[in-house]
């Protein structure tokens, strides 16, 4: 009598991808966290990109304003 073989496992496979995807999501935290981080210690940085962009906002609707009266 042979002996019957035990059934292959192809988990293997899978758990890598799950482990991947683990460490994947703990990266996009980590980063996420470091980049707020920056963010609250460097917050004049976030107001003079606010404030350059209302400047641009406010060219831009000056301009289409004069070009719409020609």
């Amino acid at each position: 009598m042979s002996r019957r073989r035990p059934p292959a496992r192809h988990s293997g496979k899978r758990q890598q991808q799950r482990d991947a995807q683990v460490i994947g999501l703990l990266l996009a935290v980590a980063t996420t966290v470091v980049v707020i981080r920056w963010l609250a210690a460097h917050w004049w940085l976030v107001l003079l990109a606010l404030m350059l962009a209302a400047l641009t906002r406010a060219g831009c609707l000056a301009s289409r304003r004069r070009q719409a009266e020609w």
